[in-house]
């Protein structure tokens, strides 16, 4: 097995702060609409809740990246496993959304540049970007004429 790069993302700050302000957001528009209070009130309270399961504390996400093209993932005391990257996967200089399959389950893993020290997230971006063993295009049938 040959790494060539391994990481741990970090919670992003800047993903709170975001998080955090669309929620304060959120309960703004709720507590100054004309709903009656007990439909504030409940409105208010799943805002709440949203708020705390967007900012609760996940166990950090490690990444072994392979010579070979594979990714394999660990979330907190969990055993390495392999993952197979899907389309739809985004690799921009701020923020790189994963969509992984792992086990026949779906998983997205956000990290954005604050997550991970700058030159490690630049060397995850370019493995990503080059060397990361995307699925093919899909093939659509071409049309007759």
């Amino acid at each position: 097995m040959n790494e060539m790069l391994s990481c741990t993302i970090r919670a992003s700050r800047r993903l709170a702060v975001l998080a955090l302000g669309l929620h304060g957001l959120a309960a703004l528009g709720v507590a100054s609409a004309d709903i009656g209070w007990p439909l504030q009130l409940a409105g208010l309270g799943l805002v709440a809740l949203s708020a705390i399961l967007a900012l609760r504390r996940r166990p950090p996400v490690r990444l072994r990246c392979l010579a070979d093209g594979n990714l394999l993932m660990a979330e907190g005391a969990n055993d390495w496993q392999l993952c197979e990257i899907r389309a739809g996967s985004l690799v921009s200089p701020m923020c790189t959304v994963l969509h992984l399959r792992i086990d026949g389950r779906a998983r997205v893993v956000i990290v954005l540049a604050d997550s991970l020290d700058g030159e490690g997230y630049r060397r995850l971006r370019v493995w990503l970007r080059w060397r990361a063993a995307w699925p093919s295009a899909p093939r659509w049938p071409v049309p007759r004429l």
